[in-house]
């Protein structure tokens, strides 16, 4: 086998392994956490793989969705008010998600199989 026809064959596994995930995370639920007032509601949520959060600015200021856990690493840095920001759970784990703007702006996310 050359190595171009490997590289494009190995590609094309990625490819798919990429649309069959996210055709798994589209298969579950949303789950609407609210940004206002410098806190994420609800603070805490269990989740299972394949659910989205979606995360809506319901606040006249900025706020950040950071979360810097392996896994499920993501910094969306000012959502303005009205915006939303979606984050599909892959994996099954716990990570904190913080506002890079508000100290006390914390919340878990427990997600299970």
């Amino acid at each position: 086998m050359s190595h171009k026809m490997w590289s494009a064959s190995r590609l094309a596994a990625l490819a798919g392994c990429l649309l069959a995930g996210a055709a798994y995370a589209a298969t579950g639920n949303e789950i609407k956490v609210s940004m206002v007032g410098s806190t994420y509601a609800p603070g805490d949520v269990k989740a299972k793989v394949g659910d989205t959060l979606v995360f809506s600015n319901d606040d006249f200021t900025s706020h950040w969705v950071y979360v810097p856990t392996m896994g499920y690493a993501v910094s969306r840095a000012g959502l303005k008010e009205g915006e939303t920001f979606k984050l599909s759970l892959l994996r099954p784990g716990t990570f904190r998600v913080a506002c890079g703007l508000h100290e006390s702006m914390v919340m878990t996310v427990t997600v299970e199989r």
